[in-house]
């Protein structure tokens, strides 16, 4: 018998398991009882709303860094 190469994540019959794809993460983090109340009352996905600041933070303090970069550049 031939072996064929495993295509799938977990499962034993063909197309089981999780797909491939972007990965997940379980974090616990403790926050404020007014953010809290604000995510509770006000936002839908709260998963994707905390991913959406997250990103959108990582990417204005990458910005902000070359920038800052560029300054101290100049004035060597």
């Amino acid at each position: 018998m031939e072996e064929s190469p495993i295509n799938q994540y977990g499962g034993k019959r063909k197309g089981a398991g999780r797909k491939k794809g972007k990965t997940k993460t379980t974090k616990s983090f403790r926050i404020d009882n007014d953010l809290c109340e604000y995510l509770e009352s006000k936002v839908g996905n709260q998963n994707a709303f905390v991913n959406m600041l997250i990103r959108s933070y990582k990417e204005n303090s990458e910005a902000l860094i070359k920038k800052i970069d560029k300054i101290l550049e100049q004035q060597k």
